[in-house]
């Protein structure tokens, strides 16, 4: 293609990406990339596929659902049949600002897939610290947003999310259209091909209305008065861990991160096991525990809060 040509595509062939999320765009993002030739990919992500996926989600599919099949894994397999000449590492990991730093250390380029604002603004703060380019992505019922994200030259996320605002809304599952979805995906990716062949980018938020199909570019500039860009002042990477007994997946309704230590103190002996890939799951009634090597997942649809979750857990 003008503009690619072999020169361009050894230039993707030789390029890694980080795609941190790997539900609807990060899957799309991701297909879109390994069918143009990256190299490549790193998909990160700790949750496992939910009903809800399906209808937006590329790549996922309803058996992976009935499986309970990890999303890295369940994308990182469909990518490999797409192509058996890139290099696909999937990570099932709950990122925070402990590990992040390791994530994105080797790769040319980040691309946040999340659904969660405070770990948006976390990647965007290790992109900024690492200089490496960041591509932020968000969508949202029949809207979306794609902001590149060029350290040192261009705007960065929190000199357009300029106050912690709305970071504990709550994880109400919102609908998103697929259109939309495939949309901002398109852009975000185009963007990324972009990046990786060292072209210009320009300090540029794109915005999508999939309802009526228009794209709009909005110039956005840095601020001098950036915490993050500007000043270097890396707040969510400085913060000290807090171990969170649990926590409600957003997204993923019914489903809960815990912590480790947790499931070591549950009585697990009467409950049925199964061995999966990379992680094992428990089940006794509505009730299950996946355990993966770095963090724990229950899946509880019947209750209400974590508060209830911890409550049957317990009793059982």
């Amino acid at each position: 293609m003008s503009g690619i040509g072999v020169k361009g595509q050894a230039i993707l062939r030789n390029s890694r990406v980080a795609i941190i999320g790997a539900g609807a765009t990060g899957s799309t993002i991701a297909e879109m990339l390994a069918r143009a030739g990256v190299g490549f990919l790193r998909i990160v992500d700790r949750d496992i596929v939910d009903l809800s996926n399906i209808p937006r989600c590329h790549l996922l599919e309803y058996s992976d659902y009935l499986e309970r099949r990890p999303k890295s894994l369940a994308v990182a397999d469909k990518l490999s049949r797409i192509s058996p000449h890139i290099a696909v590492e999937p990570l099932i990991l709950n990122i925070d600002s402990s590990n992040i730093s390791e994530i994105i250390r080797d790769v040319d380029l980040v691309i946040d897939a999340l659904d969660n604002l405070e770990t948006k603004l976390l990647l965007n703060e290790a992109s900024i610290m690492h200089g490496k380019p960041y591509i932020y992505v968000g969508v949202e019922g029949v809207y979306g947003m794609v902001l590149p994200v060029i350290p040192g030259e261009t705007a960065c996320l929190r000199c357009v999310v300029r106050d912690y605002i709305n970071m504990n809304r709550g994880c109400d599952v919102i609908g998103t259209h697929i259109v939309a979805v495939t949309m901002i995906s398109a852009i975000a990716s185009s963007i990324a091909i972009k990046i990786l062949l060292r072209k210009s980018i320009d300090s540029t938020l794109y915005y999508i209305d999939a309802s009526t199909l228009e794209i709009t570019a909005l110039k956005v500039k840095r601020d001098p008065r950036c915490p993050v860009c500007s000043l270097k002042r890396f707040e969510l990477m400085d913060r000290k861990l807090e171990e969170r007994e649990i926590s409600e997946v957003c997204g993923t309704p019914g489903v809960y991160v815990v912590s480790p230590t947790l499931l070591k103190n549950l009585d697990l002996s009467d409950w049925d096991v199964k061995k999966g890939r990379d992680y094992t799951i428990y089940r006794k009634g509505s009730i299950e525990i996946i355990e993966f090597e770095r963090h724990v997942l229950i899946l509880a649809r019947n209750a209400r809060n974590a508060d209830e979750v911890l409550k049957l857990i317990r009793r059982k």
